[in-house]
């Protein structure tokens, strides 16, 4: 899902509830188009180009049709434009969840256009998500990015530093030198935790196919705060493509570790994004 705080929302008319209430994450919130407006549309404008596989919007909460048949387009940086798709409301109740597949267009773009269909706008939340999305297992979560303190073997140049694989774009990434002897990105945790899963993403598709295969059968090693090492496991692409993600399941090592690695096979590392997952326990992150 691409945060809210990249996208910047303009609505053609309001009444009453302004745009700003269709990104607040309150689903008792809504924004509204005035009722005479012929136009009614809401545009995203984008921080950078993504690949937009799905528009996810969220329906007043109250009884209402008013969003059926609303129209999602996109723009490209070029100004060509788009179909995503139609939203087709199943039931019209309140907060009405509807997902509108946009991935027959693999482009990248710039703005999302949602146009409503001459009744008024009336939208509790609107969310865009891209391609192969970092999601852990079921009963699995993200440990934040902000309790992992990365560091990379080396660094191709400074525009593609280990930051790049925690930084949530996907059209990043890190990369180490082409030359460089075991390439790795060590990952040191605030405290132990007991890793389930290790994720790992592909680099986006600024490359041949060559480089898209530098990832295949990098190796996952933890440690625990005694410095023994646990073999998690091999990272295997399967489609070799853009983007693909990975996980590398590690549940076998029922072991708290406070360390991390991954390690090329004799290749640069190059990759999007890392995750690292652990089993919920009550809703919070099982720690030890």
């Amino acid at each position: 899902m691409i945060p809210v705080d990249k996208i910047t929302p303009t609505m053609s008319t309001t009444y009453k509830y302004d745009v700003s209430k269709a990104f607040d994450g309150n689903n008792q919130t809504f924004a509204h188009t005035r009722d005479d407006d012929p136009n009614d549309n809401i545009n995203m404008t984008l921080d950078k180009s993504y690949k937009i596989a799905e528009f996810l919007v969220m329906n007043r909460p109250s009884q209402s049709t008013r969003l059926n048949n609303s129209v999602v387009t996109m723009w490209d940086p070029t100004g060509t434009d788009y179909s995503c798709g139609t939203v087709t409301l199943v039931t019209g109740t309140a907060n009405e969840v509807v997902k509108v597949n946009c991935s027959e267009n693999h482009v990248p773009v710039t703005k999302v256009r949602l146009t409503g269909n001459g009744q008024s706008l009336n939208v509790a939340e609107i969310r865009l998500c891209v391609g192969n999305k970092l999601e852990c297992s079921p009963g699995l979560e993200m440990i934040p990015v902000d309790k992992i303190t990365p560091t990379m073997s080396s660094e191709h140049n400074a525009n593609l530093d280990v930051s790049k694989a925690f930084d949530g774009d996907y059209q990043t990434y890190a990369h180490t030198k082409d030359n460089a002897p075991n390439d790795n990105i060590n990952m040191t945790l605030d405290e132990s935790y007991k890793i389930a899963e290790f994720l790992v993403m592909n680099r986006p598709d600024r490359a041949t196919l060559n480089y898209l295969g530098r990832l295949n059968n990098s190796v996952v090693t933890m440690w625990d705060s005694t410095g023994t090492e646990y073999s998690c496991g091999t990272v295997k692409l399967v489609t070799v493509t853009p983007n693909e993600v990975v996980k590398v399941s590690c549940s076998d090592n029922h072991i708290p570790v406070t360390k991390v690695r991954l390690t090329s096979s004799e290749k640069p590392l190059n990759v999007a994004e890392i995750r690292l997952c652990v089993a919920k326990e009550l809703g919070k992150l099982r720690k030890f």
